[in-house]
């Protein structure tokens, strides 16, 4: 975001239920809260949903690849699916919730 929220947010990280397509928004003041944050919305998808979450897919973005995110995926089962940015995969649903801008190229 540009401009912060009056609590002092500047980055969101959305996490986009494929099966549903529920967008989950979580506001942050640092990007290096996404582990925090991702560790957040497991909690409330466990609660809520019974099911455990299996696969994550997330850009190449150094907020997702620290080792920490990683490690935690491992310990967790969850798999990882790297895309490229901009890519189709990636891209279509971010698009459509508004959380990303479509190359102008």
């Amino acid at each position: 975001m540009k401009t912060a929220t009056p609590g002092g947010m500047k980055y969101f990280v959305t996490f986009i239920d494929d099966y549903s397509r529920m967008v989950f928004v979580y506001f942050m003041k640092e990007k290096s809260k996404v582990l925090s944050k991702f560790k957040e919305f497991i909690e409330m998808a466990n609660t809520y949903t019974e099911r455990k979450i299996k696969i994550l897919r997330t850009n190449n973005g150094e907020e997702y690849c620290s080792s920490e995110f990683n490690n935690f995926c491992k310990r967790k089962g969850i798999i990882r699916q790297l895309t490229a940015p901009y890519s189709i995969q990636y891209t279509r649903a971010e698009w459509r919730c508004g959380t990303d801008e479509p190359d102008s190229s």
